[in-house]
């Protein structure tokens, strides 16, 4: 009987050795860990910086976040319609500025507004255009300089005293307007100092010996010293404060050439220009919440009536659909437009006449309408 030769069979027992990563792969995974927990805790900063920055706005502001809801969900509506028609977006705004005093003492207790600016937002060619219209400008349809305009609009309709100066710039000089926003001198030092002030380049520097000072009854006070004030502006670029800033709008006597309301409207422009320029700072809006709120404050108390926040919207956004392919687009530059004095410029569009003539008013007339009107839409439309 033959021995059984198939080979013997042996008990196997399979073992799996852990082997630890290498050290490359842990180098990956621990990167990758980091990696993540730099995103949450980034996201966690990055909330708390937005709430705390919400806050401040609404603090600034005086508003609910409830409130501050609702007016972003009826922007955000809105939006979402412009961006659904984008043929619709606005091409260009034309807008009146009027800026309001009242000499303290006067016995008709007239409300004038010694600003006057038309503005042209042109959203294609990414423009700003300003007109500064003299204060003096006589209007022949109601035999009335246009400073008193808004007086006669209070008196016309309490409910809506702006119609009626907008109706009136309107047929004169021939441009239509589309919103007309009234701020008080007084308001607009409240402004500037809220933004910590205006950097304004002074071209030609002047002194204005007659200033007339502020919170002097002029039925009462006689005092030539204690009516009015000199200020000196040197050439160079100065960084203004509220009061400061208004000085340098509203001189008007300092004999030369910066002495005549046209220069007052240049420098009117130039104020205007350097605030618009630091309200849209990214720095300040990123860096200033509270103060953000502020200004937002402010332009509902003062124009939100006159042009609503979601229409501010609607014309920021229509400016960035006119530029949406245009990778390069920048902030608005700003074009000023001088009304030529004749017989300064043998092409002026309006006169000085002789005190006599005018019943000893100190006004300026339109030489001529229809040049006049030509002129203004020739500067828009182009």
């Amino acid at each position: 009987m033959k021995k059984d030769q198939s080979p013997k069979k042996e008990n196997v027992t399979l073992s799996i050795e852990y082997k630890k990563p290498k050290l490359f792969w842990r180098i990956v995974l621990t990167i990758l860990l980091l990696f993540i927990i730099s995103i949450l805790i980034s996201s966690v900063v990055t909330y708390r910086k937005v709430k705390k920055y919400r806050d401040q706005f609404l603090q600034g502001a005086a508003i609910s976040l409830d409130s501050f809801e609702q007016t972003v969900n009826t922007v955000a509506n809105d939006l979402a319609t412009l961006a659904e028609n984008p043929d619709q977006a606005i091409k260009e705004k034309n807008l009146l500025i009027l800026g309001a005093d009242q000499v303290e003492g006067r016995d008709d207790g007239a409300l004038l507004t010694d600003t006057m600016l038309l503005l042209q937002l042109d959203l294609v060619n990414n423009q700003i255009q300003s007109v500064a219209l003299p204060r003096d400008l006589y209007h022949p349809d109601y035999q009335t300089k246009i400073n008193a305009l808004y007086y006669y609009g209070l008196e016309r309709n309490q409910d809506n005293p702006l119609a009626f100066p907008a109706q009136a710039i309107s047929e004169l000089t021939g441009i239509r307007i589309d919103h007309t926003l009234l701020i008080e001198i007084a308001a607009l030092e409240n402004l500037i100092d809220l933004v910590d002030g205006v950097t304004i380049e002074i071209k030609e520097g002047f002194t204005d010996p007659l200033f007339p000072r502020k919170g002097v009854d002029v039925s009462v006070e006689t005092d030539p010293n204690l009516l009015y004030e000199t200020v000196v502006f040197t050439e160079g670029e100065e960084t203004m404060t509220g009061e400061r800033a208004l000085k340098y709008m509203r001189s008007r006597k300092s004999g030369d050439d910066q002495g005549t309301d046209l220069a007052r409207g240049q420098r009117q422009q130039q104020v205007l220009e350097a605030l618009v320029k630091k309200i849209s700072d990214p720095n300040f809006l990123l860096t200033e919440p509270e103060k953000v709120g502020q200004l937002y404050r402010f332009y509902l108390d003062n124009f939100d009536q006159s042009l609503s926040v979601t229409e501010v919207a609607r014309i920021l956004f229509s400016w960035l659909i006119n530029h949406q392919h245009d990778p390069e687009v920048i902030a608005p530059s700003f074009v000023t437009y001088s009304i030529a004095v004749y017989p300064d410029s043998e092409e002026g569009l309006i006169v000085n006449p002789p005190l006599w003539q005018t019943q000893q008013q100190w006004l300026y007339m339109i030489r001529d309408l229809d040049k006049f009107q030509a002129s203004l839409q020739n500067f828009f439309n182009n």
